[in-house]
């Protein structure tokens, strides 16, 4: 028997019998085919050292993690995530914060305003799906090495949130990230995370931009940007729908936050399962700006609103072939948004 011909016939085997006979008994089948020895000399040149797994002499299982089971009270940060920057996460981030329960992570013992600890969960997710297995010569029952994959990855998270030093417990912390590359990870490592998806007019996320900091020289490369970061909240959207999370998430429009903030508060708060009665309603108008990108330069100091602010509907002043652009290039999602 060739070297390939056993590999397929040692896999074969664990694959076939795996469900009805027990591992040991597998080897043993395949001891007196082939004698022990050259058994144990064909595993061993099969197994020794295969991408470069730490453990030499065990065929690892395969582990891919799906999100954990949802508490039942959900008690993690409650994190705002838009497709990119200039959506308003700022602004709907003051509105938030302003009822006394919270408190806002950013900016406490020096830590930044934005958090991407999701942006990047692929690669965390790797790792515990490369670890976990490791763990399979202990833990020989499937779904307890799923269940120990889950508590590696969400002790990721509560190590992320405990680094932070904030004083503050999960539940009470309010958090925002400005991008939502990774978003499917958010509740690998937050499982109690409350996470509000902000939406905003991408033209007018764009136009934002590119007077921001941005030049004509990407606009096309923002209008790529913006539908492939929205097209994911759209997708973890519809895989939220489908599961236990569903009752933590939920979406808002920055449109709204704009317009009447008042009801946008009303609706966000019995989410969080905040009362209504201790929020301070009557400084809803009085949010600042922050970083608008009507400045000279981009800063983060706080502003008054002058009068007749309107943030909404600027890109209505680009020229056709702009607005012509953007529509080839978003507007699947700018429909399945209700923007167009």
């Amino acid at each position: 028997m060739d070297d390939g011909a056993f590999c397929k016939f040692h896999l074969n085997c664990n694959y076939l019998y795996r469900p009805i006979l027990k591992r040991n008994r597998i080897i043993s089948v395949l001891k007196r085919l082939l004698g022990k020895k050259e058994y144990i000399e064909w595993r061993n040149a099969w197994l020794f050292g295969r991408n470069d797994d730490p453990v030499m002499l065990q065929e690892l299982p395969e582990l891919v993690l799906k999100w954990p089971p949802a508490s039942e009270n959900p008690a993690g940060p409650v994190i705002i995530i838009s497709p990119t920057q200039r959506s308003g996460s700022n602004y709907a981030h003051e509105l938030i914060a302003l009822h006394p329960d919270l408190v806002a992570a950013g900016g406490r013992n020096g830590l930044p305003e934005e958090f991407f600890f999701h942006t990047y969960g692929t690669a965390l997710k790797a790792y515990v799906e490369k670890t976990v297995p490791t763990w399979s010569t202990w833990i020989g029952d499937q779904e307890k090495l799923e269940e120990a994959g889950h508590r590696l990855f969400a002790s990721l998270g509560h190590g992320i949130l405990s680094g932070l030093e904030t004083g503050v417990s999960a539940d009470k912390l309010l958090m925002r990230a400005p991008d939502s590359r990774g978003i499917k990870s958010i509740y690998h490592l937050f499982p109690g995370a409350r996470v509000i998806l902000l939406f905003r007019d991408g033209r007018d996320t764009c136009a934002s931009f590119l007077n921001s900091w941005g030049s004509k020289s990407v606009f096309e490369q923002f209008a790529y940007r913006w539908t492939g970061r929205a097209g994911e909240m759209l997708e973890f959207e519809k895989l939220v729908s489908n599961s236990a999370y569903e009752k933590q998430c939920m979406r808002i429009r920055y449109e709204e936050c704009v317009n009447d903030p008042d009801a946008v508060i009303r609706k966000i708060l019995p989410f969080l399962g905040l009362s209504t009665e201790n929020f301070p309603f009557e400084s809803l108008q009085k949010v600042p700006l922050l970083g608008t990108s009507e400045s000279d330069h981009v800063h983060w100091r706080p502003e008054p609103r002058p009068d007749g602010f309107n943030p909404l509907g600027r890109w209505k002043e680009w020229p056709e072939d702009e607005k012509n652009t953007f529509h080839q290039i978003a507007g699947d999602v700018l429909k399945e948004l209700g923007y167009i």
